[in-house]
């Protein structure tokens, strides 16, 4: 389903080089097995990411998820799909406040 009320997510990747990267990335769709958003560079199919949604009760909540596809739509804008390790339910992100999680 569609996943635009929250137009940012912290999301941190570890690289293979052991290197942590924190951003927040455009959402674009959300299921209880993974999240879809865009990006600005590249992000290796494989990789881990962890993370920030707002649950409509908890707050900020951290997920692992690890990057299934990362297509190229333009210039620097990279469609980047990754699966969670644990299922969630959507409807409990959707409901809430759509204001964007503090970084570190």
């Amino acid at each position: 389903m569609s996943y635009r009320n929250v137009t940012h997510l912290l999301a941190t990747v570890k690289g293979g080089d052991g290197r942590v990267q924190r951003f927040r990335v455009r959402t674009h769709d959300l299921s209880s097995s993974g999240l879809g958003f865009l990006h600005g560079t590249f992000i290796y199919p494989g990789a881990n990411v962890q993370l920030v949604l707002n649950h409509c009760v908890h707050g900020p909540t951290y997920h692992d998820a690890v990057v299934r596809r990362c297509d190229h739509c333009q210039r620097h804008v990279h469609r980047i799909g990754v699966e969670f390790d644990k299922p969630i339910e959507p409807e409990m992100y959707l409901l809430a406040d759509s204001s964007n999680p503090t970084s570190d």
